[in-house]
């Protein structure tokens, strides 16, 4: 969602939230983990890796909406290219880009998502509550969260251990890594507030 005119800075705080690239597919998919179905990970995770520095709120979206068979691999990138941007790229030289990507309300919108949620990051339990219901019923979500100063990121939730609360988080390198539930509510908790993006409202599983 943001971007750095020194994509040297962007590239290293980049690099402290990047994901392991060992998905621990195995065990997100174990006893204990409530998780969206395997093949549809695994379909999604065939979009290619991120590489446009403003795009990670359009590839996330889109690989949930892979997962929930909203969208094919194949239509993920015009999806992709097309999101609306925050602030264009003025293709200024020395400068990799100056676009700056959607705010949630705006990339829910194009992504035609059921619900948005979004509460002041100080408000009590944030939305982890939401975030258990939707990965408990199997669908995946897409939150925004915080990577170093200003700078804000979107990812998608794709499992939930049930008992321990920690969460598998799909990147937009196709990374998949598990952190514990106090790590992604405090990370959901941007100035900008705390965000959920969901492709289905709770209800029949499909």
């Amino acid at each position: 969602i943001a971007h750095s005119q020194r994509s040297s800075s962007r590239s290293r705080a980049r690099r402290d939230f990047e994901f392991s690239t060992e998905p621990p597919m195995e065990e997100i998919f174990g006893e204990g983990w409530a998780a969206v179905p395997r093949d549809r990970l695994e379909e999604a995770r065939r979009i290619y890796a991120q590489n446009e520095p403003w795009s990670c709120g359009p590839h996330s979206a889109a690989r949930a909406m892979v997962m929930m068979r909203q969208m094919t691999v194949d239509e993920a990138p015009p999806f992709i290219k097309d999101c609306p941007k925050s602030f264009p790229d003025l293709h200024l030289p020395f400068v990799r880009s100056t676009a700056i990507g959607p705010i949630p309300s705006v990339l829910s919108k194009y992504a035609g998502c059921s619900e948005v949620v979004s509460v002041a990051p100080l408000f009590g339990d944030g939305l982890m509550h939401r975030v258990r219901e939707c990965l408990d019923h199997g669908f995946p979500c897409v939150v925004c969260v915080k990577v170093r100063g200003l700078l804000l990121h979107y990812v998608t939730l794709v499992a939930r251990h049930q008992e321990d609360g920690r969460i598998a988080v799909l990147d937009t390198n196709n990374a998949v890594s598990i952190r514990s539930a106090e790590t992604v509510d405090a990370l959901m908790r941007t100035y900008i507030g705390c965000h959920i993006l969901m492709f289905k409202s709770m209800g029949a599983r499909g």
